[in-house]
């Protein structure tokens, strides 16, 4: 018989009890943060619990980065057009 597995989400809330003493010792504006990537596993469930990494933590700092990536892109995004605005604004004076 195979092993069992916990669900990925059960995992997550596991390593983020592991983690307490670390959270509870940064201030209180880095543990939202902390507690924001741990959101973002969770956001993320489905891609955690079929890549079933053996190490959960791996799923929990992937998932993180990616959010990081989507919200790098849209300030990317959203600067572009502000610049373009700007020199239409400025090439009109």
């Amino acid at each position: 018989m195979g092993r069992t597995i916990l669900p990925f989400s059960l995992q997550v809330d596991y390593l983020k009890e592991r983690l307490f003493l670390y959270r509870r010792g940064l201030r209180k504006e880095e543990q939202l943060l902390f507690d924001e990537i741990f959101n973002s596993a969770l956001r993320q469930l489905q891609s955690g619990a079929l890549a079933a990494f053996p190490n959960p933590m791996d799923a929990v700092l992937l998932s993180a980065l990616i959010e990081l990536q989507q919200r790098q892109r849209k300030l990317e995004i959203e600067l572009a057009k502000l610049q373009e605005k700007l020199q239409k604004n400025h090439g009109s004076d």
